[in-house]
């Protein structure tokens, strides 16, 4: 876990440099201190459910795998890199046109900025909902430990695709994997770049499928949140979609339409919230006021709880039970903390404009 934890920082040192270097606002404070606050949230969510899907995993391979994978032979570890990650590909551009998967991606998509710790801004119950993708692959026969290698794959590609200051293309590798300069484009949210390049570890099935687009350089990329539509606070940030699904479903008359509400495409959501006349209000249940010292508290509400993730993490396990639920709901309280904090922090105290530069760097 610690080495870890500075590779990654260093990697974030490094994009900070270069982004200075090159006059790239790469981060801001708001949105890294809600990136880091979900992130948090994320990591005791998969503390407590990922030792029940990888035995899920495991009893259901064991139980009604149809092949028997070799785990000496080197050829089918790749197989399964692939396998699953065409499995992602499908799922992931669920998680953009079906609102029952968009309601944890979208907490992904919320970000207005691109880096490595915005790679940090995911959902709460995202190891939940993935795993309904990877039980066909439990069925299909591959053993936990070489799912297991197609995770890791997914987790450095997809890091390091966050990258905020690559923007060129890396050569021949923009043929076969995804990078920084084609995962920038899947987070653009209008024109040409809407729902595109979905791929994980590898860009061809953009390529086959046809939702690959390029980088286009007199075309900017717009990112979420350039008109308002934002979410600092972590909880609201893993409800917001849902609320609106909610909003919908609650109104529609029959049984069958309700559900159907659920495998609705955004844009059917988006007439009928229209429709209904949901007003997408103010979420603060508090003064948008700044306080002396906001920041500061931010800061320490941060190390605190992390050190509290950290040590769930590390020595959980060995805790009981009454005493891990403790140490969770500390880390969801700051969190929310952290939230309520960051709404009355203003805009200009990034002390940056609000808009990320599209021009191509590095």
């Amino acid at each position: 876990m610690a080495i870890v934890l500075a590779v990654f920082l260093g990697l974030v040192a490094s994009e900070f440099y270069f982004g200075k270097k090159l006059g790239i606002t790469v981060y801001r404070f708001r949105d890294s201190a809600s990136h880091l606050a979900i992130g948090l949230g994320q990591q005791v969510t998969n503390f407590a459910v990922m030792g029940l899907l990888a035995a899920a995993f495991a009893a259901i391979q064991s139980r009604f795998g149809i092949l028997r994978f070799d785990e000496t032979a080197k050829w089918q570890w790749a197989a399964v890199i692939l396998i699953a990650d065409f499995t992602y590909y499908f799922a992931h551009r669920l998680g953009h046109r079906v609102n029952l998967f968009i309601i944890p991606h979208s907490v992904h998509h919320q970000a207005r900025d691109y880096n490595y710790i915005s790679a940090l801004r995911l959902p709460w119950m995202n190891r939940v909902i993935m795993f309904v993708f990877y039980v066909p692959l439990a069925i299909l026969g591959i053993p936990p430990k070489m799912m297991l290698s197609a995770f890791i794959a997914n987790l450095l590609v997809g890091t390091f695709a966050h990258n905020g200051v690559i923007r060129r293309r890396l050569g021949f590798l923009e043929y076969v994997f995804v990078t920084p300069r084609s995962h920038f484009v899947h987070h653009g949210t209008t024109g040409k770049y809407l729902d595109r390049n979905f791929g994980g570890v590898f860009i061809v099935w953009d390529r086959i499928f046809g939702t690959y687009v390029d980088l286009d350089e007199k075309d900017p990329v717009v990112l979420p949140g350039a008109e308002g539509e934002y979410v600092l606070d972590p909880v609201d940030a893993n409800f917001d979609y849902l609320r609106k699904v909610a909003f919908v479903v609650a109104r529609r008359a029959g049984f069958l339409a309700k559900i159907r509400t659920l495998f609705d495409t955004p844009e059917t959501l988006a007439h009928d919230l229209a429709r209904f006349g949901f007003v997408d209000g103010p979420r603060s249940r508090s003064p948008e006021i700044a306080r002396p010292g906001d920041r500061i508290r931010i800061a320490l509400a941060f190390f605190a709880a992390t050190g509290v993730s950290l040590t769930l993490l590390n020595r959980g396990s060995t805790l009981p039970l009454l005493a891990q639920l403790a140490m969770a709901v500390a880390v969801f309280v700051g969190s929310s903390y952290i939230g309520r904090l960051l709404r009355r922090v203003p805009a200009h105290a990034d002390g940056s404009r609000e808009t990320l530069p599209a021009r191509e760097a590095a």
